[in-house]
């Protein structure tokens, strides 16, 4: 799993913000990011 999420973090999905804990990249697209709410 987290020879995955590295690959990931090259491509840009998720950011790598401290070894080992991995968050949603700001800008993927469908993300609302911090503090917004996601409207349909």
């Amino acid at each position: 799993m987290r020879a995955r999420l590295k690959r990931l973090v090259d491509d840009g999905w998720p950011a790598e913000q401290e070894q080992g804990l991995f968050t949603i990249a700001s800008g993927v697209k469908g993300f609302a990011g911090e503090g917004s709410t996601a409207m349909s």
